[in-house]
């Protein structure tokens, strides 16, 4: 059987969804009262774990005056095109990274070049998964974040009573919620980072969801004939679907993983049997299980989700 293997450890993101907006907040004013701004976002050195040139942040969202917003290039580059004279305030804001308010000036007809803001990781990550050798779900996340003074952080969820709650890590960055959380509820986490001498240095709050995912079609136990055809919940977002599927032999006594072709980052909720030229299933006894990755605007991992496993018997005839 196929295992679940957990990458919450590692900051995950991923180039390519998206596209720089920067020509998206472009306007037809004059340019001779309006300037434009040229600057870069850039992370602290102590997130090494992004492994990109002179800590040059890409993908990350630039927001001024709290309204209008850009996704920096791979490079970290942003633009915003035709600015009106006087005071506004620059900042980075999305999924991961964040930084403190800049306030500029703009000079009319002047552009504004050299801008450099730098973006601290600022993350909570969250997961399901279905551990089918225990017979129960497991809710996961982890708390990712950086600071140059950080030593320690602590991780709090509010109760029902308005009430701050201490969890304890599994690890270093894993938090196990399973029997704590329930699915489809938001929960406020409450993340603090304290440096050498045990003192506060930021803390930040976030929300975590756990989302189930349903399996359709084959029910539970149905007889498949031909090519089968597979359907599941469709979930909100930027989603991609892996379907896996198993035969129990019982020589073994255990699942063996059928190879499939596409059966990886697919869009649909549904899936029709792909196998190699010359290939055909066995009779007997299948199961299948659907996993579903999250991604943020910006192409950023945000959770992935794992179904219950279902039950088929199939028959070539």
């Amino acid at each position: 059987m196929k295992k679940f293997f957990f990458s919450l450890l590692i900051v995950i993101i991923v180039l390519g969804l998206v596209a720089c907006e920067n020509d998206d907040n472009k306007q037809l004013v004059d340019s001779a009262v309006t300037s434009n701004i040229y600057g870069q976002v850039i992370f602290p050195p102590i997130a090494t774990i992004m492994n990109t040139d002179n800590n040059m942040l890409g993908y990350a969202r630039v927001i001024l005056d709290g309204e209008q917003s850009v996704i920096t290039d791979y490079e970290g580059k942003f633009v915003f095109y035709n600015v009106s004279p006087g005071k506004h305030v620059l900042k980075v804001e999305d999924e991961a990274f964040k930084s403190k308010e800049y306030e500029i000036t703009v000079n009319k007809g002047e552009d504004l070049t050299g801008i450099k803001l730098n973006a601290e990781l600022e993350l909570i990550r969250t997961a399901t998964r279905y551990a089918y050798e225990d017979d129960k779900y497991s809710k996961l996340f982890a708390v990712l974040a950086s600071h140059p003074e950080l030593d320690s952080k602590k991780v709090y969820y509010l109760d029902g009573k308005g009430e701050y709650i201490l969890l304890e890590p599994v690890d270093e960055r894993i938090y196990d919620v399973t029997d704590i959380f329930a699915f489809g509820k938001k929960y406020n986490i409450l993340v603090k980072l304290f440096d050498k001498d045990n003192k506060l240095i930021k803390e930040f709050k976030n929300e975590v969801k756990f989302e189930e995912l349903n399996l359709y079609k084959p029910a539970n136990e149905d007889i498949v004939t031909g090519t089968p055809e597979f359907k599941w919940e469709e979930l909100d977002g930027i989603i991609e679907y892996d379907i896996y599927i198993y035969y129990y032999s019982e020589y073994w006594e255990d699942w063996d993983y059928v190879y499939l072709e596409n059966n990886y980052n697919l869009v649909k909720s549904q899936y029709t049997l792909q196998l190699e030229s010359g290939e055909q299933l066995e009779d007997g006894y299948y199961m299948w299980e659907v996993e579903a990755n999250r991604y943020s605007n910006t192409g950023l991992f945000i959770s992935s989700i794992t179904s219950k496993p279902g039950f088929f018997w199939y028959s070539e005839n």
